[in-house]
């Protein structure tokens, strides 16, 4: 099995239609990432990985940026591209610099997010990223 070069623990997921569709998840750092599922064979389910800020998460929730915004501007720069088989296991991963990743792979110009469509913990986790946003700007301002 193959692994990636940091761990990832899986908060929840964001969209889910008959499966995931868009999870969210962080590492040991508590960097931010987003998983969303490209497409499937008989053999896997494909996942595109990136990381996002959480002010980035924040306003894909509140529909004002798109996924595929989110994507161009990855910190890294770069995406994976993971191949995950029916028991969970990662059969294959792809480092992609974000000008390289096929276009087929990329969400479209509208992909906002819609509440309507979100899980309960989308719902959840914008609510807590407003409260930790916003107290971390009122820490600021008494400090300035």
């Amino acid at each position: 099995m193959k692994k990636l070069p940091f761990d990832l623990i899986k908060c929840d997921d964001l969209i889910y239609f008959e499966g995931p569709v868009l999870s969210y998840f962080k590492d040991k750092n508590y960097n931010d990432y987003f998983m969303r599922w490209i497409e499937m064979d008989d053999q896997s389910n494909r996942w595109m990985l990136f990381q996002v800020s959480k002010e980035n998460v924040l306003e894909h929730l509140n529909g004002q940026v798109t996924l595929l915004s989110l994507i161009n501007r990855a910190a890294s720069g770069i995406v994976y591209f993971i191949d995950i088989n029916s028991d969970i296991e990662f059969k294959q991963i792809n480092c992609v610099q974000i000008g390289k990743i096929p276009n087929g792979y990329l969400p479209s110009e509208q992909s906002y997010f819609e509440m309507k469509y979100g899980t309960q913990y989308a719902q959840q986790l914008q609510a807590e990223l407003y409260r930790y946003l916003n107290y971390e700007d009122e820490h600021q301002k008494f400090f300035e």
